[in-house]
């Protein structure tokens, strides 16, 4: 219909001009064709013009592919279908319908569709939905995960084929024992029955990825468009095996009803695709999964609604999934964008037997989600991820980061019941997880830690959180593992006031070290701690920290201390000790190489306070305070026993109640001058 007809209904594809387009806004699911433009807009109930989809060169022909559902229900259905009274079962009508529209476009007129099995959609299919709900409650009770789903997209995998050559970290080709039917363009599953990782012995994480053929150059060799992610050793079982992929099919606009708690449902499953569009879909009730996607690749997921997928674990015992999003085996290059999430197990979840590389998502929120777990979860093997705007509300935990190279910018995490982020890996590696980026986040009401970063098992190498807002938090604000190492931590706001953790905790920072394991190379600045149950930073066996312009105030422990430590750099910031209390301000107990410029550190003029302290067991060296301002000790502005090679000059230190403001007892190397 055109979009210039007086008393116009909207239909599910209707056409206009480009201006006539430009200025309309249709209801969501409508598709409007522009006879001008010969493009192809999706309505979605509220963008002016609508969402362009793609370049259509004939729209006679547009029109006449696009095939109606209703005409393969029986006529004396449509009311029933139309008014959502019909509990007739029309799966054999959809998917006669759906091959039909094989390559074309199936419309979904308004109304309620009752299924009992999967609609299995091919390549080239557009199913557009204008307010249509697909109805698979009465679909079977899966007896295996990934088993039943109300929309399903298969692609295949072909014949594998030996490589014959090692493929190194980065390398463009491969070498295999024929090219015969592979060309240009074709995808390749590259796999073998190494480890993802080498220092990983879970066997059931393996290395492989999908790639693409840039050309043949001869018989055995294959030129790749992008470098390879892993080396493969041709004598672990390396193998090419060619993807016949789903292409370019696109859903939406529809809304999925599946059983809920027992029945193991999904919404839609796809495996091995390219070019998968999935766009303003609603699932309720997927238990198993909302979404999956295995082997899917250059794709797109946006607009979703996903809740009630909780997992068919406790139910059923099958398995445990309960996905919003679940991104899984070799899956890679996927745009996920503006889901919301209610009452899942994880909201977006990924991994698998090969790993998931390159997912970009954004302006996720997650309500009530992580059941018993995190909201979000890159499982292992995850690379290359990273979340942009993300906000989560409610539910056990906000995000769990397992893989290398991940990235979370900007968004929230709120009223979550245990800690708010954990970088952790749970394989096991014998090196560390590597390379994880925490920036712009704002965190309100933990549980546990608002960040927790390595474990017992496995450190964490080059760690950034930047711009971290923490908010009563009832551990510590972030909490650094023993092994971890490169660490940088800056711009972070900390306040806590309103709990009373247990034991050490209860530190804007805490770094803690073991004997065996030292924390190395960190590095800390801008950092501002209010109300905090012991203070700012508290570190324990860590070599090398570095801390410059931090803020502690109000706290009700020490705004620094220091155990073991060796090589630390204060410089500059406000210290303040702990009110009615007779704790230092800075504590350095049995640390080595310590300097202390160009702070102001203030105490409350309470019995035995003093400014800094170092104490400990055996004697301790190399000591520096310059510069600094302290002031208000109700001892001493500096003590130090069991410590030599001091050097402690150029202070300003005044209203400390002792005489001799600053004490280095039985130190017999040291400078003491040029103090106020």
């Amino acid at each position: 219909m055109l979009l210039s007809e007086p008393n116009r209904i909207p239909q599910v594809l209707d056409q206009g001009t480009a201006a006539e387009i430009a200025a309309y806004a249709g209801p969501m699911g409508e598709l409007v064709f522009s006879s001008d433009t010969k493009r192809l807009y999706f309505q979605d109930g509220s963008t002016v013009g609508g969402i362009p989809l793609s370049y259509v060169s004939d729209g006679a022909q547009l029109f006449s592919c696009a095939i109606n559902v209703m005409n393969y229900i029986p006529s004396e259905l449509h009311d029933e279908i139309v008014a959502r009274t019909s509990t007739v079962d029309l799966t054999e009508y959809l998917q006669s319908a759906a091959n039909a529209a094989s390559g074309k476009i199936l419309c979904l007129p308004a109304g309620r569709y009752t299924i009992s099995d999967s609609i299995n959609l091919s390549s080239g299919t557009c199913l557009i939905g204008y307010n249509a709900e697909l109805d698979g409650s009465s679909i079977p009770v899966a007896t295996a995960l990934g088993q039943r789903s109300a929309i399903k997209i298969d692609g295949s995998l072909g014949v594998p084929i030996e490589v014959i050559a090692d493929i190194s970290h980065g390398a463009l080709s491969i070498s295999v024992v024929s090219t015969a039917g592979l060309k240009a363009g074709d995808l390749l599953l590259v796999s073998s029955d190494q480890q993802y990782i080498d220092t990983v012995s879970d066997s059931n994480c393996r290395r492989g990825q999908i790639v693409r053929i840039k050309e043949i150059i001869s018989p055995t060799q294959i030129m790749l468009i992008e470098p390879m992610e892993f080396g493969f050793s041709a004598s672990s079982g390396a193998k090419i095996i060619k993807l016949e992929p789903a292409k370019q099919v696109g859903i939406y606009g529809i809304y999925i009803k599946l059983g809920g708690i027992g029945s193991g449902h999904n919404g839609i499953i796809a495996n091995f695709c390219e070019n998968l569009c999935v766009d303003s879909v609603v699932v309720v009730g997927g238990e198993d999964c909302s979404l999956a996607l295995t082997g899917v690749v250059d794709s797109t997921i946006r607009r979703i609604s996903v809740s009630d997928s909780t997992s068919p674990y406790l139910t059923s015992g099958i398995g445990q999934t309960g996905y919003g999003v679940g991104l899984f085996t070799a899956t890679r290059n996927i745009d996920v964008a503006d889901i919301y999430a209610r009452n899942c197990r994880h909201a977006i979840a990924g991994g698998g037997t090969y790993p998931v590389h390159k997912i970009n998502i954004q302006r996720v929120h997650s309500v009530a989600c992580g059941l018993g777990s995190a909201a979000i979860d890159c499982h292992e093997p995850c690379f290359d991820w990273v979340f942009r705007d993300c906000h989560v509300s409610g539910g056990d935990a906000g995000y769990v980061l397992r893989g290398d190279r991940i990235h979370v910018s900007g968004g929230s995490i709120r009223r979550v019941a245990g800690r708010g982020v954990i970088v952790q890996n749970f394989l096991n590696r014998s090196d560390s997880q590597k390379d994880i980026v925490i920036d712009g986040l704002m965190i309100n009401r933990t549980g546990g830690a608002a960040i927790m970063v390595g474990s017992a098992d496995v450190p964490v190498s080059g760690v950034k959180i930047l711009n971290v807002q923490v908010r009563l938090a009832s551990d510590n604000g972030i909490y650094i593992y023993a092994g971890s190492e490169n660490i940088e931590i800056s711009n972070f706001d900390f306040e806590q006031f309103a709990f009373v953790p247990s034991g050490n905790n209860g530190s804007a920072i805490r770094l803690e070290g073991s004997s065996s394991q030292r924390i190395e190379n960190v590095r800390l600045s801008s950092i501002r701690s209010r109300r905090a149950y012991h203070g700012a930073v508290q570190a324990r066996y860590v070599k090398n920290i570095e801390i410059i312009a931090c803020k502690s105030q109000a706290n009700l422990g020490e705004a620094g201390w220091f155990q073991n430590c060796e090589d630390v750099q204060v410089d500059g910031g406000y210290w303040e000790g702990p009110p009615n209390s007779p704790i230092m301000a800075l504590w350095f107990q049995d640390c080595d190489q310590v300097s202390v410029n160009n702070s102001h550190i203030s105490m409350t003029n309470t019995q035995n306070s003093d400014g800094i302290r170092v104490s400990g067991t055996g004697t301790h060296k190399d000591f520096i305070f310059t510069g600094n301002i302290i002031d208000n000790a109700g001892r001493h502005s500096i003590l130090t026993t069991n410590a030599n090679n001091i050097i402690a000059c150029n202070n300003i230190v005044y209203k400390a109640v002792s005489a001799t403001k600053i004490n280095l007892s039985g130190a017999t190397s040291f400078i003491n001058n040029n103090n106020i």
